[in-house]
């Protein structure tokens, strides 16, 4: 639990972007059309520049310091994102935002990991203590935050104060901002030293070497994972202006805090639930219930509906983020652990959520937030009969192997 005060914070920055950012975009002047593209560049940037980093973070001695690195992006670029109303200067600075926001989970997931070492399961619980500061987060922001109200200065401090907690947070881990912790264990990928010194006289690679040599089957996951997010792109960023302008709710942050708190007990006993039945059936339950959330929305576009749909967080998020966690770990090999969340992160979330949120905001503005969420329901399962035909033709490639 060295990495719980950072991920506290983490998250209570992810709870002001995930229900107020549209909202603030909204206030500022932006129209959906417009608050799509802005989530675009966040996910081209948030998903684009950490990718590239990762050749760079494989080498590193000290995690710490690019943690500390992306929260002062993050906190730094809050301030010309929400004081001022050009599209083109906000496009930039969301840009650097990006960064510095999506960058924090996947390096941080990692250093949790490697603090965990042959207790992975325990990560489900460790990643809680996320949730429940994401959740009185929301419940802060329920009470006190009021966007459609806010003037610039209110919105810039709601962003930017949780980042620099955070970043005085790092320097509470012993030993994170000094290389001292965080870092692989030689001992858990091999148990010999031969090979491990062989892995390090490889270390010189390139940067598609990083990418090179997964499991077909992870690819697959990949995929589905990718569909997923596209769907989830649709209530991640704009459920706010739903709730705010189509129900005429002002019940935001409390749809936020819902979900979240439905989402512990799954989190919590994830490992429990993926060692009795396996990550990959639990995947296929996960991203099924994205598709049946989004239906809800649909049929039933009232605060009861809301609560309904809010609810399937447990499964939709609770379940699916730890499963896909622990489908990696199963597949990956330990030493290309950071490349394969960061594929997940930023490769399947980042590029998946790229494409929803630009298109998204044009569906709004053209159609209505009914057929948004009814064409995104269509997504997830697209990903699961996707991941069911390669891992069949997969299968079948096996098949004369094993009979010669």
């Amino acid at each position: 639990m060295q990495m719980a005060v950072p991920l506290f914070f983490i998250f209570t920055m992810h709870a002001v972007f995930n229900s107020q950012l549209s909202l603030f975009l909204s206030r500022i002047g932006y129209t959906a059309t417009q608050v799509g593209l802005l989530a675009a560049v966040i996910q081209l940037f948030g998903t684009v520049v950490p990718l590239l980093l990762v050749p760079v973070l494989q080498k590193v001695k000290n995690y710490g310091i690019p943690l500390f690195i992306y929260g002062v992006l993050y906190t730094v670029s809050s301030v010309p994102l929400l004081m001022q109303r050009n599209f083109w200067a906000a496009a930039a600075a969301v840009a650097v935002f990006a960064v510095g926001l999506r960058s924090t989970i996947p390096l941080s997931d990692t250093v949790i990991r490697n603090l965990l070492k042959d207790e992975c399961g325990r990560y489900g619980q460790v990643r809680s203590v996320g949730t429940l500061s994401y959740v009185l987060m929301q419940i802060v922001l329920q009470l006190f935050c009021h966007a459609e109200t806010a003037d610039p200065l209110e919105m810039t401090l709601w962003a930017a104060v949780p980042g620099v907690l955070y970043c005085i947070s790092l320097f509470l881990v012993p030993g994170l901002m000094t290389g001292r912790c965080g870092l692989p264990d030689p001992s858990i990928r091999t148990g010999q030293p031969q090979q491990h010194a062989a892995q390090t006289a490889e270390r010189k690679k390139s940067w598609k070497d990083e990418y090179s040599g997964m499991p077909p089957l992870f690819w697959a996951g990949m995929a589905m994972v990718f569909f997923a997010y596209i769907a989830i792109a649709s209530y991640s960023y704009y459920l706010s202006m739903y709730v705010v302008e189509a129900l005429h709710l002002h019940a935001a942050s409390l749809m936020w805090a819902v979900s979240a708190a439905a989402e512990m007990p799954f989190m919590f006993f994830s490992g429990v639930l993926v060692k009795k039945w396996g990550s990959e059936r639990l995947l296929y339950i996960a991203v099924a219930t994205i598709s049946a959330r989004l239906i809800l929305y649909v049929l039933f576009p009232s605060f009861g509906g809301l609560i309904a749909g809010q609810l399937l967080h447990s499964l939709s998020y609770g379940l699916f983020h730890p499963v896909v966690i622990a489908f990696i770990i199963a597949l990956v090999p330990p030493e290309k652990l950071v490349t394969g969340i960061t594929v997940y992160s930023i490769l399947a979330q980042g590029f998946g959520q790229l494409v929803g949120g630009m298109v998204g905001g044009a569906v709004i503005d053209s159609f209505g937030y009914g057929v948004l969420f009814l064409g995104s329901a269509v997504f997830p399962i697209m990903g699961i009969l996707l991941f069911i035909f390669w891992k069949r033709r997969l299968d079948t490639a096996k098949t004369p192997e094993h009979a010669a």
